[in-house]
């Protein structure tokens, strides 16, 4: 089984020397150098039986021994359905915690070993795929561990029964040519490679944030379901010269360790900030090393933007589109909920606006979006003309079915139209009869046959009510409508 929790706190952190160990009587040790970890596994078992201990390389942690404990547990709790956790322990110079875990397919007894020294934090695990297995070698496991000397080795107390007052500090993930823009305006040097101060973000109403040297990183609250999601910013870097190569270089550091389900579309955007710079996303389904489910289990983003002859990298990893909590509307092709307010606000330092207007020249035509489900379905129309004005249509229909032989259908109709203004990628549409609305725009094109052929794609944000059973309220929603040629 493989954890998306080794990826979630320790992918893209800065290496060092690791812990010395004994290697236990009758096991074999079998380095992973491209895992960057070190296998064990008894030599009475048969390869085909999962069980092992998994010692992973020191990596650079600026939070606390129990923060670092904290994060490995809660990741690899959301793998699968926890049957059973223990409380945390110490051992040695180690925090401590058993977890057993259970899908329809398998299930995993789990122990996790963490300890933190100086500025960095290491993990063992030991991973059994039956309760006997478990019972039989976890000891030895545990023997191993308490041999190993943690070097100037603050040890942390056991967590009590209340959750960290603190968020986590993991240093976690840090998840053709783009249409042209006038050139930006330098306000600033370029950015230094290795540099994080060139970014100017907003952290995500009710998200948590925390920096080390090796990235930034964006943490969501815990979902009903105890889904976490993340968005990582990675230090800038000596530009490839395409920003889909930069793009893929950082989606192997971060995602290769995992699988690509059967039903995974890659998906690629490309585009020009209103800010001026250009932009590549690379947007996949990902799932654990070997699963057999066709489904994504998680999702997975790396976008690239181009700050001269540097490259800033921005990384988002969630559950699958469907599935997970982070996304509104549960549709494949769909961005996150988040994602397009946190990708508006994104700017760099050494970045200004530019001068034209070429996303005024983009959006003039004609843009459709149709939606269908199993009790109906809409489609939404925009007209924006090159002197500033627009026309709207929109058509819903409600399908029932009275018999096996009659179907009642409700359609819906409205028609508006106006004037519009469009300042930065800020469009606000005024009607005739005076009325005002405000929407955040993004016009990108879009790939979904690995770059063969483009479309182009307008998406409209604005924050909308949204009933539940326990109210109403306001969240932001976005309308992706594509080109039509007339």
């Amino acid at each position: 089984m493989t954890h998306l929790a080794t990826f979630l706190v320790l992918a893209q952190l800065q290496q060092g020397a690791g812990l010395s160990y004994r290697v236990p009587s009758g096991w074999d040790e079998a380095p992973d150098p491209a895992r960057r970890i070190v296998v064990l596994r008894p030599r009475d078992r048969e390869p085909s039986c999962e069980c092992l201990i998994m010692i992973r390389q020191p990596q650079a942690f600026s939070g606390t021994a129990e923060q670092l404990h904290e994060a490995v547990v809660r990741h690899t709790s959301q793998i699968a359905p926890v049957v059973d956790t223990s409380r945390t322990e110490t051992m040695g110079g180690f925090l401590v915690t058993r977890m057993h875990q259970r899908t329809a397919l398998n299930e995993m007894f789990t122990t996790l070993f963490t300890a933190r020294w100086s500025d960095r934090g290491q993990v063992i695990i030991f991973m059994a795929a039956a309760a006997d297995m478990e019972q039989r070698y976890r000891s030895t496991a545990e023997a191993m561990v308490r041999e190993i000397v943690i070097p100037q080795s603050s040890v942390a107390t056991v967590p009590g029964d209340q959750p960290p007052s603190v968020a986590p500090q993991s240093a976690a993930p840090p998840l053709p040519s783009a249409p042209t823009a006038s050139g930006p305006t330098r306000t600033a040097p370029p950015p230094a490679v290795g540099s994080l101060a060139d970014y100017i973000y907003v952290v995500p109403n009710g998200w948590t944030a925390s920096q080390a040297s090796t990235g930034i990183v964006l943490t969501s609250p815990k979902s009903p379901s105890g889904e976490v999601c993340y968005i990582a910013m990675s230090p800038i870097a000596a530009s490839s010269g395409d920003l889909f190569n930069d793009a893929n270089r950082v989606w192997q550091q971060n995602f290769s360790r995992f699988g690509t389900p059967v039903t995974s579309t890659t998906l690629l955007n490309r585009g020009v900030s209103p800010q001026g710079w250009e932009y590549a996303v690379v947007r996949r389904g990902i799932a654990a090393r070997g699963s057999i489910d066709p489904s994504p289990e998680g999702f997975a983003m790396v976008v690239a933007a181009k700050l001269g002859d540097r490259v800033a990298t921005v990384s988002w990893y969630s559950g699958g589109t469907l599935t997970s909590s982070c996304f509104v509307d549960h549709h494949a092709t769909d961005f996150p909920e988040v994602w397009p307010r946190f990708f508006d606000a994104l700017q760099f330092r050494s970045f200004g606006p530019p001068a034209g207007d070429a996303l005024a020249k983009g959006l003039a035509g004609f843009w459709e979006s149709i939606g269908t489900s199993v009790g109906g379905g809409a489609v939404n129309q925009y007209i924006f003309t090159p002197v500033g004005r627009y026309a709207w249509s929109g058509v819903g229909q409600r399908y029932m079915g009275l018999s096996r032989f009659e179907t009642a259908i409700w359609t819906n109709m409205a028609f508006g139209d106006g004037s519009f203004t469009l300042r930065g990628d800020t469009l606000t549409l005024r009607s005739n009869g005076g009325q005002s609305e405000v929407w955040l725009i993004r016009l990108e094109q879009f790939s979904e046959d690995g770059g063969k052929s483009w479309s182009d794609k307008l998406y409209m944000m604005r924050p909308m009510s949204t009933c539940y059973l326990d109210g109403c309220r306001n969240k932001d929603s976005e309308l992706a409508l594509s080109r039509r040629n007339q």
